[in-house]
């Protein structure tokens, strides 16, 4: 079960990093800039900790790719208010259902 705490913390993580660069894109401050190269690194560890425990790349890969880009797109549109094209509401939900199905 460890596994899954630390893929999540991956998600987690670089879903912050998503987050504080777009701040970063907006103000163009320094520190935006050195929040989200953090987040990122420890993203990786993480990642680098789930494929020691659960050498699955397969699996954990596709649930990552899946989790964090739907992340990306609930924080542009609940944080930033960028529009969601019908396109990507069904994206969404087929990523739920992705996701389910590889579990």
């Amino acid at each position: 079960m460890w596994w899954a705490i630390l893929l999540s913390l991956s998600i987690l993580f670089q879903s912050a990093g998503d987050y504080t660069v777009k701040a970063w894109q907006q103000t163009g401050s320094v520190w935006q800039a050195v929040w989200t190269i953090t987040l990122c690194v420890l993203s990786s560890i993480f990642w680098m900790w789930y494929i020691k425990i659960h050498p699955q790349l397969a699996i954990g890969a596709n649930i990552w790719s899946i989790a964090t880009g739907m992340a990306a797109l609930a924080i542009g549109f609940f944080m930033y208010h960028e529009p969601i094209t019908t396109a990507q509401w069904i994206g969404m939900i087929l990523g739920f259902i992705s996701i389910a199905l590889i579990l």
